[in-house]
């Protein structure tokens, strides 16, 4: 029955319609015998037309007053499983658990990016895998394509960033109120090389939707522990620090011995990028 409204409000809304009655109240008119019955008839079709057509508009006004957001997905939760060798090598394992909270399908979900602070070099020092994780019931990833560029942060510029973007298509399309999961696996060569340095380097996730929680573990190599340098770092899309943001925000943890990096808070602030800064030194 939904599936009908729709079709019912999108031909009503459609301009063509609006030209095709005006048109067929136009014809009627000068071909009919009886033009006073015709322009009576199609005047009350107008009439209907107009009526449901601003009662459709009233609805989508109405929806996105209560709505009150202009994201058409959720992330119930962003789970990553990250580590790093002794090259600077980064291995990553994320799973994202999406929900559609617009009011339409969705054939294609919204672009999702990571950071490097690094450059990756050629495409043989990255490696990138999108898969459906198991027992999801009707939809399929159909595809997922990803894309490397040059990241630039206004407030940011003295560092190296190396932005990665990945967008994913689902067949059927993604239902409202429905949900999908899937996993990014992600190797990048040497990226990490300066976390070995006293400067340290940063890692953490980005916010570009809405979040209800996020739980990040990230381990060293043998024989090497974390040191947190900047154990909370918040910033927005241009670079700008919010500090008065990061009081709010509950701290990574490290295991007893430093080699393990755990990170779960909730819920975070949508458009932000939470990021740590850190160096791995020998134990």
């Amino acid at each position: 029955m939904k599936r009908l409204l729709n079709l019912v409000k999108e031909v009503v809304k459609s301009n063509v319609t609006a030209m095709f009655f005006a048109v067929v109240t136009a014809g009627g008119a000068l071909f009919s015998l009886d033009v006073a019955w015709v322009i009576r008839a199609f005047a009350a079709l107008l009439a209907i037309y107009f009526v449901s057509w601003f009662g459709f508009l009233l609805d989508d006004w109405l929806k996105l007053r209560r709505r009150q957001t202009p994201y058409v997905i959720e992330y119930e939760n962003i789970k990553c499983d990250w580590r790093v060798n002794e090259e600077g090598d980064f291995e990553g394992v994320s799973e994202y658990f999406v929900k559609n909270i617009g009011d339409d399908p969705l054939a294609h979900l919204p672009s999702e990016d990571m950071f490097w602070f690094s450059n990756l070099g050629g495409s043989n020092q990255f490696k990138c895998r999108i898969e459906q994780i198991s027992n999801q019931h009707q939809y399929r990833l159909s595809g997922g394509n990803h894309t490397l560029y040059d990241a630039v942060l206004s407030r940011l510029a003295s560092l190296t960033i190396k932005g990665f973007r990945w967008e994913i298509r689902l067949t059927p399309e993604l239902a409202p109120r429905d949900r999908f999961a899937y996993r990014l696996n992600v190797f990048s060569r040497g990226t990490e090389r300066k976390a070995f340095s006293d400067e340290g380097t940063f890692a953490g996730v980005p916010t570009n939707a809405p979040v209800r929680s996020i739980n990040l573990t990230y381990s060293a190599p043998q024989r090497f522990r974390f040191e947190l340098l900047e154990p909370v770092y918040i910033i927005d899309s241009s670079g700008e620090r919010k500090q008065d943001e990061e009081k709010a925000i509950v701290a990574p943890k490290l295991n007893a011995i430093g080699s393990v990096l755990m990170w779960e808070f909730s819920p975070p602030r949508t458009g932000r990028r939470y990021w740590f800064k850190y160096r791995l030194k020998r134990a």
